[in-house]
């Protein structure tokens, strides 16, 4: 691919990515192209459908939380700090189950939630090596937690995000946190 062609649909997956965050995964792709400042046939060249551009956005998405967790991989709060992260992310980019379903075709479904189920199993291993949960946890309950760290992220009856995402983690933590005994 040519330099300017790479930039481009860069831009545009940025773009979409702040478009999205704003207004929603349903949000006018009028909008993206407006706010890239490039036009309608450079969109659809790199990007023939919504679907096309949400899983675009989505793979970054997941880079970013691969990045995430590469970088802090030998920490011991991996957990939290991964908690924290995705619930910040996640609370931007939560299209709807129904949303993905319609939009995005199955093959490519299977394959991002692949990558994250694959996200998940060095964070679970640093999770029981250093007590925050028991041998029976799983990679499926971590991306539960997600679910609901998120769902509390993006309430928009909910004020100071941080600090609401950050009292849910220690309540999911202390629920979850193995006692002895």
């Amino acid at each position: 691919m040519r330099a300017d062609a790479v930039h481009h649909r860069e831009l545009l997956v940025t773009t979409a990515a702040r478009v999205f965050a704003k207004s929603g995964y349903d949000a006018s792709l009028q909008l993206v192209i407006d706010e890239s400042g490039l036009g309608r046939g450079t969109l659809y060249r790199h990007f023939p459908d919504r679907g096309a551009l949400l899983v675009a956005v989505l793979e970054r998405q997941i880079a970013t939380l691969e990045h995430f967790v590469s970088e802090r991989i030998g920490k011991p709060d991996l957990f939290c700090l991964y908690l924290r992260e995705q619930a910040i992310i996640g609370a931007h980019y939560q299209p709807s189950r129904q949303f993905l379903d319609t939009e995005i075709p199955a093959a490519q479904r299977r394959r991002l939630r692949s990558k994250g189920e694959k996200l998940a199993v060095p964070i679970v291993a640093s999770a029981k090596r250093n007590g925050y949960v028991g041998d029976s946890f799983s990679e499926s309950d971590l991306a539960f937690i997600g679910r609901m760290l998120m769902n509390v992220a993006a309430d928009p009856k909910v004020s100071g995000q941080r600090d609401a995402i950050g009292r849910a983690i220690d309540i999911v933590l202390d629920g979850i946190r193995p006692r002895s005994g």
